[in-house]
């Protein structure tokens, strides 16, 4: 299975994330432009270039950049000519940055000429543009499939979001509301508690100063606002034990220690509305929404405390006890089975399959990365299994035949479909984290009653011919590894000498274009004649001219035909 088409696959899912995320970048490229650092605003322009260097962003940064005033219009050019600048070539990291920084630099010496010309203004823009700069390349480490290809660690990214959260709070500068709560420090405040309960001691208390300069750099206070939001970072941090009250009790702490330890009671005082404001919302919001804060925190800083894997472990025990379950179940199963099969007679089978597979690698690699294999049990049941793994070639090929070889090995020992799945789905979630899944489409066949059953898990649509009549059967769950659980859910059918089932990987099933895509397979299988190989040839050859070369998957098409037991031919 090609990335894409996985990508594809879970996008039923999540069908709007490209735009949600635009948006969820939007309102911080907004808030930043009216960040305010000595009368310059760097933040903006940077988080739109890293982030979101589109007409949306460009948008958003454009009404942030005008309620500054006057001197918005500077940042509403840059962002244009940034704009055009990657709209005809493609930067690596080096030339955005510099690109970023003399745009920047550039709309800061005509804004000097049109107003007025000098030494301090001329530096003023000359930092302005060395800030920009440094800001694009710490903000573009959040873009992990960045055009201009930055690698990133969990240290940086964790950086780049203090920064947009301190610049978003920022923007409230100068706003206050009764009976004296300063918007920009209760922001930051709250942001810092949830930080605070996420990472460890130095990386609270750094996170801390860091908060409480951007906070309010735009202030002539902003030490205060500094000490005060350090302090607050340290109480918490020692007082992590408590939980959620860690944080409040923090800041209430902080903020008393600043106020005794200040020579100014009058400048201590003067946030004091605001600590208590963020202490008191912090302390309403529900357990779970500060723990789910916690953990989002951790995995971007690779922070994980002992209670972290604590958690981990007892999520591995709690699947591998669902194994132990599902084992003995099915063995209850496989034993109530055979009991019956003692007490009645043996009957000869009355059906038989045949069957055609033909295959096809992507790009023209030497390993498909699908795998099919079929087979028979003791039971008088016919099974064929088509899994399609993440990815193409060897790799994609080492997910797909495991996957294919357990559930065989599952379904030849007796275990029930939906066992054998679950037991299968979290043997591949105990691997670790490396993302490791792949699709299955199972087929059962009953050869003494005809009785077909269709277990699909991610996988392409499978059509069954019936006469002229063609049904189409498609998946409605993700492939098997993704989730800590999987929900099966069969298709039963019963089928007669004569009918044709044909099943295919997501190369051949998304192969074409338009919602009536699988339109020319149901016309090719309905006008078919008896020769399966030739039908499952003409189907791989069709996908493959219609399928896009940038979409280029591995593709398999398997064809099945029943028909009457040999011995019943006689």
């Amino acid at each position: 299975m090609k990335m894409t088409a996985m990508a594809g696959r879970r996008a039923r899912v999540m069908t709007a994330r490209p735009l949600k995320e635009a948006l969820s970048v939007c309102i911080p490229v907004f808030l930043a432009a009216q960040a305010n650092v000595a009368g310059m605003h760097p933040f903006g322009i940077s988080l739109f270039g890293a982030l979101l260097p589109t007409p949306i962003g460009a948008a958003a940064l454009s009404i942030g950049a005008l309620l500054t005033g006057l001197s918005g219009i500077k940042y509403i050019l840059c962002a244009a000519a940034f704009l055009t600048v990657i709209f005809l070539r493609k930067l690596d990291t080096i030339a955005a940055c510099l690109v970023m920084g003399l745009i920047v630099l550039l709309g800061g010496l005509l804004e000097m000429l049109w107003n007025t010309p000098g030494i301090i203004p001329g530096i003023s823009a000359i930092s302005e543009a060395i800030a920009a700069g440094l800001l694009f390349y710490i903000f573009a480490s959040l873009r992990s499939s960045s055009l201009y290809g930055i690698s990133d660690t969990g240290r940086e990214k964790m950086l780049a979001r203090l920064l947009i959260v301190g610049a978003c709070a920022n923007a409230f500068t100068g706003i206050i509301i009764p009976p004296g709560i300063h918007l920009n420090i209760l922001a930051g405040l709250l942001a810092l508690m949830f930080i605070s309960t996420g990472v460890g001691f130095c990386e609270a208390v750094t996170s801390g100063v860091l908060l409480g300069v951007m906070s309010a750099m735009s202030s002539s206070d902003a030490l205060s606002v500094m000490a005060v939001f350090a302090a607050a970072a340290f109480f918490s941090s020692l007082l992590k034990e408590l939980g959620k009250w860690a944080a409040v009790l923090g800041v209430l702490c902080g903020c008393a220690l600043c106020i005794l330890c200040s020579n100014n009671y009058y400048d201590a005082l003067t946030y004091l509305w605001s600590v208590i404001a963020a202490a008191g919302i912090y302390a309403i919001i529900p357990e779970f929404a500060i723990d789910w804060t916690g953990d989002k925190i951790r995995a971007v800083t690779n922070d994980y405390s002992v209670k972290d894997e604590h958690r981990r472990i007892e999520k591995k025990l709690k699947l591998v006890t669902r194994q132990h379950s599902e084992i003995y179940s099915s063995l209850k199963k496989i034993n109530e089975e055979l009991e019956r099969e003692d007490e009645t007679e043996d009957t000869s089978a009355i059906y038989c399959i045949s069957s055609a597979v033909t295959q096809r690698s992507a790009g023209g690699a030497e390993v498909c990365g699908d795998c099919y294999l079929e087979f028979d049990s003791d039971l008088g049941r016919h099974y064929i299994i088509l899994c399609d793994g993440m990815g193409s070639g060897k790799k994609a090929y080492r997910e797909s035949k495991m996957t294919a070889e357990l559930l065989r090995e599952f379904l030849k020992s007796g275990f029930l479909k939906d066992k054998a799945v679950s037991m299968l789905n979290s043997l591949l979630a105990l691997k670790g984290d490396d993302e490791s899944f792949s699709t299955v489409d199972l087929f059962e066949f009953d050869m003494h009653t005809g009785d077909a059953e269709f277990l699909k898990i991610g996988s392409a649509q499978s059509y069954i011919r019936r006469k002229d009549e063609i049904e189409t059967l498609c998946s409605a769950c993700l492939p098997v590894g993704i989730l800590d659980e999987v929900r099966t859910y069969v298709i039963s059918r019963r089928l007669s000498a004569g009918d044709i089932v044909v099943m295919m990987s997501d190369g051949v099933g998304e192969a074409g274009y338009g919602v009536l895509k699988g339109e020319w397979i149901k016309r090719m299988i309905k006008s078919a004649n008896g020769d399966m190989k030739a039908l499952a040839d003409n189907i791989l050859a069709e996908a493959q001219r219609r399928s896009y070369p940038e979409k280029d998957d591995d593709m398999t098409v398997a064809v099945l035909r029943i028909e009457r037991a040999k011995n019943l031919l006689r």
